[in-house]
């Protein structure tokens, strides 16, 4: 009994924990300003954010250590290609 009940503890709380990444956006800055700068940002999807930052589409900045986009996101075919 205790194995089922923590099996389906374990269970409910990793769906929790999808659903909360699916739902979950972050604000990706077009270039690296200082902190009291206005700068323009993009809401992007959790999931996008993990494909951007596997082609090299995202980065943290060291001196801000917001994310910042490294191309276009308003051009059509932006991205660059993957790496491998």
């Amino acid at each position: 009994m205790f194995r089922l009940i923590s099996g389906l503890l374990i269970i409910l709380l990793s769906v929790g924990m999808i659903a909360f990444g699916a739902l979950r956006s972050l604000p990706v800055y077009e270039e690296d300003l200082a902190e009291d700068d206005f700068a323009v940002y993009e809401e992007i999807a959790e999931l996008q954010l993990n494909d951007d930052a596997t082609f090299s589409g995202v980065r943290r900045s060291r001196l801000t250590g917001r994310l910042i986009t490294m191309y276009d996101r308003g051009r059509i075919g932006g991205r660059p290609a993957c790496p491998t």
